[in-house]
């Protein structure tokens, strides 16, 4: 990043290019006890290795935050001016010695920004640069009296080891001039903390040590939102230099610090990665960077993709899809497969999805079984998993229903289906239904259900039809004739009510929908009757599956439908593999109408359907209980069988 004088009179300065290996720049900053005196210095080229033999001496490593990169002012180095940012200018004023000359290392001055091939090199050394320096300045910029008063009280306690109770006015200084610094929020200065083996923080002139600064922040700050940016920085200090830290994969690490970290402030978005590849664990480090190399000659997109796909080479598992993130698809980086994840964009209102690097029971442990194949195609990530329906119809969080409470009673739930704000959740409930009866030739009212093909064992008639008295079938009778209208398709009788099954059916998936809307933003209902918690990101004709190797399940669409509603043009491909059950093939067709899926086998063979599909990935959903599965696909094809076709979703 070239930074620009304006109105420069004089010579400028220009770099010595850095051909030897493994060789950095030192600034050597010129003393005054004037702290608004010019800044006075000159550049020395030397091995890191002769610092960490102690060949060299020392020198101290500043970390500090950027800031406008159009906001510059002038150091002379060797009598000659170099632009730099008015943050780095500040801080080298603030840490300049009054008598003698100090040496240091700021990214800012020793590397060329304007030479990509130099960047590279001296980007993936900052790792070793922050572990050999003797010690490191986090500087948290310009003081004022209260900080001072507030700094110097920090370094007085820890040195008197006296009690100290801090005032409601020492908190709030602490608080809205010193914690609120970038500093804590940047992704560089992650890196530059932890693998520093002696750092302190300096406002102003005032200088602390880290270990004691951030104590004194966790046991006299009461807001969590200034404790819990130390916490965790500490615990990622603490947990690096730990010898009894374990890592299974290389990206491991890698990977719980993006979660952690995605969103963090960063000049260049790109550094959201290189920022913190140095924070491998030092025997993956080698293994990673030979995958993921400092390159600012890459685009972001081809960045956050090679990361995405190390990841799934390392573990098995296609835990980046659980990271997608929280905007709408159509808002999403442009050129980005829906399948990576935008480290560069928050998730901080979203809920956790998989704590650290923590297995819930639902994840498969025998992982992808055919990773070597999954990338075969450039940008698009093929996986093997389980269609499970499309979405017939997406609801919104009923008004009237308190967020975060999960569960119903059987009295609540008549109050609430006749209640008026109920009644869209109502009817969409009713026609699913209607639409899955007619579908499957179900004839709804009576004692029996008659279809043309119905298994009659009474083992498949067991729901809780014992429990369903005359006054919940009367009741949900009649909130299905008032949902449906003339639809609703009734015998002229008006003492029939409907089948015991299908009214304890729609009695379950209403309850099913109240209590999943206490806790999700969206509730959706399937083709099959199934009730899915889902993001609003989710629409009708999007789909449903499992994957193979990860947790949840998936929201995918259709590529080519984004703003097709129809669902019965949804095209699925078949791929690999025989018909399960050939002699099924026609009924299985015939029920999946929406659907057009082909035969790819002969008669007789006994494997699973497979079907390809071109698909963007929309949402992931991890919690169990967020799908309530239905069982009506028993009572047209018997007990052995499920609607759950094997596939290849093909991830753009």
């Amino acid at each position: 990043m070239a930074l620009q004088l304006q109105d420069s009179v004089g010579d400028v300065y220009e770099y010595t290019s850095i051909t030897e290996p493994g060789t950095i720049r030192v600034i050597k900053l010129l003393p005054s006890l004037d702290i608004e005196a010019d800044l006075h210095c000159s550049l020395q080229y030397q091995r890191l290795d002769d610092f960490q033999d102690g060949v060299a001496g020392h020198y101290t490593a500043l970390s500090y935050v950027w800031g406008d990169a159009t906001d510059v002012r002038t150091i002379f180095v060797e009598g000659r001016r170099l632009a730099i940012t008015a943050s780095l200018h500040c801080a080298l004023r603030h840490i300049r010695h009054t008598h003698h000359a100090s040496y240091f290392w700021a990214d800012g001055i020793c590397i060329n920004q304007d030479v990509v091939a130099e960047r590279n090199i001296q980007v993936s050394m900052m790792g070793s640069i922050y572990k050999t320096a003797h010690r490191t300045i986090i500087f948290l910029g310009p003081s004022c009296a209260s900080c001072n008063e507030v700094m110097e009280s920090i370094s007085s306690i820890a040195s008197s080891a006296r009690e100290f109770a801090a005032t409601p006015e020492h908190r709030e200084v602490l608080s809205k001039h010193i914690l609120s610094h970038p500093w804590f929020t940047r992704v560089w200065t992650l890196q530059e903390l932890v693998l520093s083996k002696n750092t302190w923080v300096q406002k102003g002139t005032a200088r602390v040590p880290w270990e004691i600064f951030s104590q004194h922040v966790h046991e006299h700050c009461t807001d969590p939102a200034d404790i819990q940016p130390i916490t965790d920085l500490v615990a990622i200090k603490v947990g690096y230099w730990n010898p009894l830290q374990t890592s299974s994969f290389p990206s491991e690490y890698l990977y719980t610090i993006l979660r952690q970290r995605r969103g963090a402030g960063v000049s260049d978005p790109r550094d959201m990665i290189f920022g913190h590849l140095g924070l491998c664990p030092p025997t993956h480090e080698s293994i990673i960077r030979s995958s993921i190399s400092i390159d600012y000659s890459r685009t972001l997109n081809e960045l956050l993709e090679a990361v995405a796909r190390q990841i799934i080479l390392d573990t098995g598992e296609l835990l980046p899809l659980a990271e997608v993130g929280t905007v709408q698809p159509e808002d999403r980086r442009i050129g980005l497969p829906s399948w990576v994840p935008d480290w560069t964009v928050s998730n901080k209102n979203e809920p956790a999805l998989i704590s650290g690097w923590e297995r819930v029971s639902e994840i498969i442990h025998g992982h992808v079984s055919d990773i070597d194949t999954m990338f075969s195609t450039p940008h698009i990530l093929g996986a093997r998993g389980t269609y499970l329906g499309s979405i017939r119809t997406v609801l919104p969080r009923p008004k009237d229903l308190e967020l975060g409470t999960r569960g119903t009673t059987q009295q609540e739930l008549p109050s609430w289906a006749i209640n008026k704000e109920s009644q869209p959740i109502v009817h969409a409930v009713c026609t699913v239904v209607r639409e899955i009866c007619e579908r499957l030739n179900f004839l709804m009212w009576g004692e029996e259900i008659a279809t043309d093909d119905f298994h009659t064992s009474n083992s498949l008639l067991h729901f809780r039809v014992s429990e369903l008295t005359g006054e919940d079938r009367q009741l949900i009778t009649n909130l299905y004739i008032t949902s449906q209208g003339a639809n609703a398709s009734g015998p002229e009788d008006s003492e029939i009510l409907l089948h015991p099954e299908i009214a304890d059916f729609l009695i379950e998936t209403l309850q099913s929908v109240y209590c999943i809307a206490r806790v999700s933003n969206a509730t959706a209902i399937s083709e099959y009757g199934e009730v899915v918690s889902v993001d609003s990101r989710a629409r009708e004709g999007d789909l449903l599956c499992r994957l193979e190797g990860s947790s949840g399940f998936y929201v995918m669409r259709p590529c080519g439908k984004e703003n097709d509603k129809d669902k019965n043009n949804r095209a699925l491909v078949p791929v690999m593999g025989r018909s399960k059950r050939q002699a099924k093939g026609e009924k299985i067709q015939q029920c999946l109408d929406s659907v057009e899926a082909g035969r790819t086998g002969e008669e007789g063979v006994t494997r699973g359907m497979q079907m390809s599909i071109d698909v963007r990935l929309i949402d992931f959903v991890s919690t169990v209980g967020n799908l309530h599965s239905t069982d009506w696909w028993r009572f047209k094809f018997g007990e052995d069988f499920s609607p759950r076709d094997e596939a290849v979703f093909a991830i753009h």
